[in-house]
């Protein structure tokens, strides 16, 4: 983590429902600067803390503007844990996330 924090990049992260149901999460990678991080490979993890069988693999699509997307169907309302890696860059960053799904 200290080589994460020496990077300077940070995450932003926005949720939403989407027409349909799907549930879709966007992590916005950004540099020391501000500036889009695009060219990453991001994947993680959507986590029920006391259910695993409703627990998903992610792998992120990278839209060429430094913003990361997955669409994950069936996730029921609820606490959900996210987490996340992003790799290609000078090093790689992790996070963590409580989610509510409302």
């Amino acid at each position: 983590r200290q080589e994460q924090a020496a990077a300077g990049w940070t995450a932003v992260l926005e949720t939403r429902i989407l027409p349909g149901g799907a549930f879709e999460v966007a992590v916005a990678m950004k540099d020391a600067r501000g500036a889009p991080i695009a060219d990453l490979t991001v994947t993680g993890n959507l986590r029920r803390p006391a259910q695993s069988e409703h627990d998903h693999v992610l792998a992120f699509h990278d839209d060429g503007k430094g913003i990361y997307r997955v669409q994950v169907p069936g996730v029921e309302t609820g606490q959900w844990l996210l987490d996340f890696s992003a790799a290609g860059g000078q090093s790689p960053f992790y996070a963590e996330k409580t989610l509510w799904v409302r």
